[in-house]
């Protein structure tokens, strides 16, 4: 079979808008928006469109931990409207393209203050280099149209929608993804991969001051920098500072440690050994073991973890007090601890089994787990397939 028969078998590719992956927190978001906002124009219901998670991995390509973080990183810079109907068992998306318009608008006013600032610098240095450069107009976004430059509906005025990405020199529209996603073959989960990955160090080595740079003046690394400088001392490690940077953010938050990070790589690590998988350790593949190491964290008064957490004995105790029928014999205690979950009612316990039973990849499990929480229990963000 020639190349191109098997392309023309595989499916139409997606396109996106290029510009917009960096206001909208990376290239997943940017296309997760794109095919909303493909489909709708398409929607005459009030509250948007609905689309299963099955629907945008076979029109995307997108697994589902990078539909949730494109998801979260939409909904965090505003642009993305979730409306969840837990009856039906359905997430409705609306975009709100005034939001877009706005971040584009402050984007803009920032790379052109950041122009200006280069422009001088290259005035006072006559012989800089900046001033053959053609970089720095590159990714400036268009001047909006006149009046009121984008409403959500009529045509679009988004930077870069006039240039959407070229694959082999031919346009692709998101058009011929969505008229070909009923016959499409579903495409593989995607993991993250990026061109420019952060350099590695050789194990124990963590990147230096500059040379000539002053101990004496230099400012305590944040958070977020201590990661970045762990992350980049990990062997194998794909994780992009800048394209990952939300993921990033979301560690910062969640306290997580370099031991921590440390832990959970090493298990991603042994993972690729285990399926003989000799690439990197990408973003959203290493965030699953960093979720795993961040729910067996102990109680912060240094105790034993929580009954949820724990062995047969502590689950057995807490059904006791709760009213719960015995444990089987040869009952999983996985599966007698979901039944102790529902009689605790709502708290963490719940999220803990949820990613427990995603993290077993055991459809039926899963499918056991939600049917016996149900809607009244099942965690909010639950993004139903």
């Amino acid at each position: 079979m020639r190349l191109s028969d098997f392309l023309d078998g595989v499916g139409h590719p997606v396109a996106y808008y290029p510009a917009l992956a960096q206001p909208l927190g990376g290239v997943n978001a940017a296309i997760l928006f794109g095919q909303i906002y493909y489909w709708l124009k398409r929607s005459t219901h009030e509250l948007g469109v609905h689309k299963t998670m099955a629907e945008l991995t076979r029109e995307t390509g997108l697994s589902r931990t990078e539909q949730e973080t494109a998801r979260k990183a939409l909904r965090r810079c505003g642009v993305l409207i979730e409306t969840h109907r837990r009856l039906e068992h359905k997430v409705y998306f609306q975009l709100d393209l005034d939001r877009l318009e706005a971040l584009m608008v402050e984007r803009a006013r920032a790379e052109e203050e950041g122009e200006g600032a280069a422009a001088s610098a290259s005035a006072e240095s006559p012989h800089s280099p900046m001033q053959d450069s053609c970089i720095g107009g590159i990714g400036k976004p268009a001047s909006g149209e006149a009046g009121n430059p984008q409403s959500r509906s009529g045509k679009s005025s988004i930077r870069g929608a006039a240039n959407p990405a070229f694959v082999n020199g031919v346009k692709t529209t998101a058009e011929t993804t969505a008229e070909s996603s009923s016959n499409a073959h579903e495409a593989p989960p995607v993991d993250n991969s990026g061109p420019d990955l952060l350099p590695l160090l050789p194990d124990g080595e963590k990147p230096g001051p500059q040379p000539g740079a002053s101990a004496a003046v230099a400012a305590p690394p944040t958070r977020e920098a201590e990661l970045v400088a762990a992350l980049a001392a990990l062997p194998r490690c794909g994780f992009d500072a800048a394209t990952d940077r939300t993921l990033l953010l979301t560690w910062v938050g969640r306290e997580v440690t370099t031991a921590e990070l440390v832990t959970a790589h090493g298990r991603a690590l042994a993972a690729r050994a285990r399926d003989g998988d000799d690439r990197a350790v990408f973003a959203n593949f290493l965030a699953r073991f960093v979720d795993e190491v961040l729910a067996e964290r102990a109680p912060e008064a240094g105790g034993a973890p929580e009954w949820w957490a724990a062995g047969e004995r502590e689950v057995c105790n807490e059904g006791y007090r709760l009213g719960v029928r015995p444990k089987k014999p040869d009952e999983p205690l996985h599966a007698y601890r979901v039944l102790v979950a529902k009689a605790a009612g709502k708290g963490p316990w719940i999220d803990w089994v949820v990613k427990h039973a995603e993290r077993t990849n055991s459809p039926e499990f899963f499918r056991y787990v939600t049917e016996t929480f149900g809607d009244a229990l099942m965690p909010t963000d639950y993004y139903p397939s």
